[in-house]
């Protein structure tokens, strides 16, 4: 998560001190990516401290509860973890993805276009359905998606129409 969609958030939402982040990194995060600078997989917090909408500390605790956000039980077992850990749940990023080139479409096999659409889809409504009875007022969902998403890649068919739908 990076300092400026924190930030971001702070101002466009009015976060208060102490507020809580949960988010789902991806499970093979480029380097470089938005994810590739928070857990390898899993969950980690990010506390944010400031006044106007600056924050002054970022990164205050972590828990890493590696997992697979396409299993209900594991999205359950996550949020409730996050909520004994920290008492609250305040922004959830979803952000965990899975994407393999296939060169050729006909290489695309089932199995490998059900993991995508469970993992990217799947596992984004099990994060928010466990997540939002636990979310009051102000808080907020983020729901990443890609350029992908937008403009398509011939070897990244079934994560394009993952990252399309999220737009």
């Amino acid at each position: 998560l990076s300092r400026q969609v924190t930030a971001r958030v702070e101002r466009e939402r009015g976060f208060d001190d102490g507020k809580e982040a949960t988010c789902c990194s991806p499970r093979n995060a480029a380097p470089g990516s938005a994810g590739s600078g928070v857990a390898p997989s899993g969950i980690c917090l990010v506390g944010t401290t400031g006044a106007g909408g600056r924050p002054r500390r970022l990164l205050t605790r972590c828990l890493l509860l590696p997992g697979d956000v396409s299993s209900e039980d594991y999205c359950r077992q996550a949020v409730d973890e996050v909520l004994a850990e920290f008492g609250k749940l305040d922004i959830l990023v979803n952000n965990a993805a899975f994407q393999v080139h296939a060169e050729a479409t006909e290489d695309l096999s089932t199995r490998h276009f059900d993991e995508t659409i469970q993992t990217n889809l799947h596992g984004m409504f099990h994060m928010c359905r466990e997540a939002v009875p636990h979310m009051k007022t102000g808080a907020a969902i983020i729901n990443t998606g890609s350029v992908v998403g937008l403009e398509g890649k011939a070897q990244l068919l079934d994560y394009a129409i993952t990252k399309g739908g999220i737009h």
